[in-house]
């Protein structure tokens, strides 16, 4: 992170180990779920209205819980610098994000999103892909 002490950048948050890729850091399915819902909580108590999240496109399928065409050549539908825009819902006292109506259709989406069932069958099924090509872990 020295390349960055010059910069407007706070790391405060930033744990150590983030980087060793191990315990609740593993490239882990089960370890990225938590780390996902977590990282929901926590954007959603933010006070700011708008936030930008940048991230790696595989981590952005757990964030979002949107994992169509998450199994193309690429892993991941989404492309670098892409911008989709979401909302918060809350599912079982839990934060959902929701992606809004018109970055859907900028996408060529239905308007409607998938049932909390569907978007589950299709979680797993996709989690189990990325485990049999090699993308994380079980």
């Amino acid at each position: 992170m020295a390349e960055f002490e010059k910069q407007p950048v706070d790391f405060t948050l930033v744990e150590p180990g983030w980087h060793i890729k191990q315990g609740k850091w593993a490239p882990a399915a089960g370890r990225l779920l938590e780390r996902a819902q977590l990282a929901r909580e926590w954007l959603s108590q933010r006070p700011e209205k708008e936030i930008v999240v940048v991230s790696h496109g595989c981590f952005l399928h757990f964030l979002t819980d949107d994992w169509v065409n998450a199994d193309n050549l690429h892993v991941t539908d989404w492309a670098n610098a892409e911008v989709r825009s979401f909302a918060f819902v809350h599912e079982d006292e839990r934060p959902v994000l929701c992606e809004t109506i018109e970055s859907r259709e900028r996408r060529g989406l239905e308007p409607v999103a998938l049932t909390k069932e569907q978007r589950l069958k299709l979680q797993q099924t996709k989690l189990q892909t990325w485990i049999e090509w090699g993308v994380i872990l079980a």
